[in-house]
């Protein structure tokens, strides 16, 4: 707990998916009522019941955007394989199933329910799965954010925490061949970026078997320790109940 404490200060603490489900919007409620989370990222196309809008706005949290894209992520359910979910990315991509065009006018329209549901901006922009991320998508992820003047971004200025996920890694090629177009504007973002996902779950930072949850939740003490010392943001999905244990636990 007092790695927690002393790192605080130097997190931002973000929760993804509210409106995904009950559980997650239940969950997130209960973390940004306690003070747990800096920021929620939200799925404005999940988003119908005004009560828990009222209970999230009236945290005063930052809101961010959560950009999607609607076939992909119907065409991903249940599947875990990193191989997999890239292989199926790039043949929506390639195949035309999401072409820039309709990239584009699919994360307008989200920007457009944001704010008729807000009746603000987003505080933020960040997506589902990472997928501005990928380079030709990160073109358009950029001039949204310029067009609508919203300053924060998921993208890590000074890097990704890498370490052995494949995702992270994956991620960290990624920032490279995009930092170039970052450094154009003057957008907003923490120096680093990480997600609890990545923690290594092989095994158990205290020896013995277990599940990969409960050796994601024993290792995380370990990874916080090895996080850089500038602002990182890190990353978790609280439908998740190992996610949701560790935040109100040590935030």
């Amino acid at each position: 707990m007092e790695i927690v404490t002393n790192l605080r200060k130097k997190l931002i603490i973000s929760v993804d998916d509210f409106g995904l489900s009950q559980e997650a919007t239940k969950n997130i409620l209960a973390l940004a009522k306690a003070g747990k989370v800096d920021r929620v990222a939200v799925l404005v196309d999940h988003l119908a019941d005004d009560q828990n809008l009222a209970e999230l706005v009236s945290t005063g949290i930052k809101i961010d955007l959560h950009l999607r894209l609607k076939n992909f992520d119907e065409n991903m359910k249940g599947t875990k394989s990193v191989v997999r979910r890239s292989a199926l990315f790039l043949w929506h991509h390639f195949s035309q199933k999401d072409s820039l065009k309709k990239v584009e006018v699919q994360w307008l329209s989200q920007i457009e329910k944001f704010i008729r549901l807000f009746s603000k901006m987003p505080d933020g922009l960040n997506s589902h799965q990472y997928i501005h991320f990928f380079p030709p998508y990160f073109k358009i992820f950029l001039r949204i954010a310029e067009k609508y003047k919203i300053s924060y971004l998921r993208f890590g200025k000074k890097g990704i925490v890498k370490n052995s996920s494949s995702i992270s890694i994956i991620l960290s090629r990624l920032w490279k061949k995009n930092s170039p177009q970052f450094k154009k504007f003057y957008f907003d973002s923490s120096d680093f970026l990480a997600s609890f996902d990545w923690i290594d779950p092989a095994k158990s930072a205290k020896g013995g078997p277990a599940s990969r949850e409960v050796n994601r939740v024993k290792n995380f003490p370990l990874f916080l320790e090895k996080l850089p010392p500038e602002k990182t943001e890190l990353v978790f999905h609280p439908e998740r109940e190992d996610e949701f244990e560790i935040l109100d636990k040590y935030f």
